[in-house]
């Protein structure tokens, strides 16, 4: 590949030698189907001291009633697993599981484009379903994987133990290339949603959202509320319909009702809607956009623009401690994604069976922000935006 100037793909590569000359080394791609492919382009890599980048692509899903881990023995069958390859994406994934009447802990996103069996899972993995059923790592029951010295392994309980540790948060991409992954899945109960959109006084809304997040997560909700200048958006579930959490309804009954009462608010839409499972809310509200209500996750994501994001994780006792500080940094931030994914099961989960990060497991709400600047930005610019958004505190 090469880069003629520094306008192509634009303020992105002001960092590389977008001038060279015709005669500079050219990008190799291979288009590895198979496992012997992967295998004999790492020894290529290793051979020839070249640098590795890998882009999953993949269709195949399996669904076992039953499942016998390599290396176990007979008496540890586990029941109902779902078997993705890399590139599987979650869409492929949410439809195979429903076939089959069960659920997975998966990954949302608009249209179900990214990823089931790559960065998603090697990176912890994380769901609107995390609450109920933990993050995507505790979800994995068997990895196999291509080593750098191109042996095909799998990795679960009973065989390479610390590599499927380590595979579950520590830098999974270090470790290996991943051929497949072998998810739990769950009944497919029905859930509740609740959507709210309002347009608002700024400072007032995103106090009383801020100071309601634990008791949302306390009472069964789970989801998302970007925001920007003028307009707040809510998408919540709860499992069960009506909600299994006696309280879900009121609490978020009271949200509404608090909420509409501040000055310069204006509540545009408040709907509770039951749905029979998380396939069927995915499918109206990140796939099919007729059917979407509220906020549109399939319109949603930022593309095009010249950015830098940047996310951080924030432990219940954040909200606890100092509810109009939190509101406030919320404030100075033109546009951002909060979302609620913690609390529920996962602060008893045991922290030793997986490699990542311990915080997770206190983590009540993550946050994503970006920054971006104009097409004719400097690179003092462009730098400062970098900087912002590596530096939230």
């Amino acid at each position: 590949m090469y880069y003629d100037s520094a306008g192509d793909f634009s303020v992105y590569n002001l960092r590389e030698s977008c001038n060279e000359q015709r005669n500079v080394e050219c990008i190799i791609s291979v288009n590895a189907s198979s496992v012997q492919d992967i295998q004999q382009t790492l020894l290529f890599a290793a051979k020839h001291n070249v640098k590795l980048v890998v882009k999953n692509t993949g269709k195949n899903t399996t669904f076992h009633p039953t499942f016998l881990l390599v290396g176990a023995p007979p008496s540890g069958v586990i029941s109902s697993v779902l078997t993705v390859s890399p590139g599987t994406t979650w869409d492929q994934v949410y439809t195979a599981a429903h076939a089959n009447n069960v659920t997975i802990l998966e990954g949302i996103g608009a249209g179900g484009t990214v990823g089931a069996g790559g960065g998603w899972i090697l990176g912890t993995g994380h769901s609107i379903l995390t609450p109920n059923y933990g993050l995507g790592i505790d979800n994995v029951v068997q990895f196999t994987v291509v080593l750098p010295n191109a042996i095909h392994v799998t990795a679960n309980n009973f065989t390479n133990l610390d590599l499927f540790w380590a595979l579950k948060g520590r830098g999974g991409p270090s470790f290996g290339i991943l051929t497949s992954t072998t998810y739990r899945t769950h009944l497919n109960p029905p859930i509740t949603a609740a959507f709210y959109t309002a347009t608002y006084s700024r400072a007032a809304m995103i106090s009383l959202v801020t100071s309601l997040n634990t008791n949302f997560m306390d009472n069964g909700w789970s989801g998302f509320r970007p925001y920007d200048l003028n307009s707040l958006n809510l998408t919540f579930i709860a499992l069960g319909s009506p909600p299994k959490s006696p309280n879900a309804l009121s609490v978020y009954n009271e949200f509404v009702n608090q909420s509409a009462a501040l000055p310069g608010v204006n509540v545009t839409l408040s709907v509770i809607k039951p749905y029979t499972g998380i396939f069927d809310w995915y499918e109206d509200n990140f796939v099919n956009t007729a059917d979407d209500i509220g906020f549109n996750y399939t319109l949603s994501d930022i593309a095009g623009v010249p950015l830098s994001s940047g996310s951080r994780l924030l432990p219940r006792k954040t909200f606890e401690k100092n509810t109009s500080a939190l509101a406030q940094a919320y404030v100075d931030f033109a546009a951002a994604r909060p979302f609620i994914i913690g609390g529920g099961v996962l602060p008893s989960m045991d922290p030793s069976t997986v490699s990542t990060n311990p915080t997770w497991r206190q983590m009540l709400v993550g946050i994503t922000l970006a920054f971006s600047w104009p097409e004719n930005a400097t690179d003092a610019d462009i730098i400062h935006g970098h900087s912002k958004s590596s530096s939230i505190s």
